[in-house]
């Protein structure tokens, strides 16, 4: 199987029940695992032409929400942050981030040791990528993130205890961690970490 189609899926399904014991509409989340959209995954997706979310159309759009963690930043790869440690750079063409709306993602994770390879230029170019492609991006400075889906709200808290290229991670357990989970647990009604 190919770089660009070798995707690792965790499916979470959540029913909901009302208090009354009326079955509602299921509301299904899909989170995938992490995304690469440089190196050969990019080499594969330009010379082929092909989405590599082609195979999971089905299960993507029967989802009622679906998310991905995406390992790099939006630039090019002159923009590479130095580092004294061997963690490759992965740089992301802009025009690669449409494919993931097009696929069916609702929401992208930037929260993850990647996120940084471009330095903050890169993570803003990436936050702007997003939102031209009708995604939501998912960090841990805007967690908690609060979506209706169905009748029920969900908070996604999103963080990285790995480090980045540029050192940052969420230490656990943290005091700013702890706010974000009061806050979500205090006005949603399901958590996801």
């Amino acid at each position: 199987m190919s770089t660009a189609r070798s995707i690792l899926i965790l499916a979470c399904a959540l029913a909901a029940v009302p208090a009354g014991g009326q079955q509602e509409a299921e509301v299904r989340l899909l989170f995938t695992g992490d995304i690469l959209l440089s190196r050969q995954a990019r080499r594969e997706i330009e010379l082929t032409g092909q989405s590599p979310w082609v195979p999971f159309a089905d299960l993507f759009h029967r989802a009622t929400w679906v998310a991905g963690n995406l390992e790099g930043a939006v630039g090019n790869d002159q923009g590479c942050t130095p580092t004294d440690s061997e963690s490759p750079c992965f740089d992301v063409p802009g025009s690669m981030i449409p494919l993931l709306s097009q696929a069916g993602f609702r929401a992208i994770g930037i929260a993850n040791n990647h996120s940084f390879d471009l330095g903050s230029a890169g993570r803003a170019a990436t936050r702007e990528a997003l939102r031209e492609a009708g995604l939501e991006a998912l960090s841990f400075e805007d967690s908690p993130r609060f979506t209706m889906l169905g009748a029920h709200t969900f908070a996604i808290i999103s963080l990285s205890a790995v480090p980045a290229r540029d050192g940052s991670r969420i230490e656990i357990p943290s005091t700013a961690l702890r706010q974000k989970l009061k806050l979500a647990r205090t006005l949603a009604e399901i958590v996801v970490v």
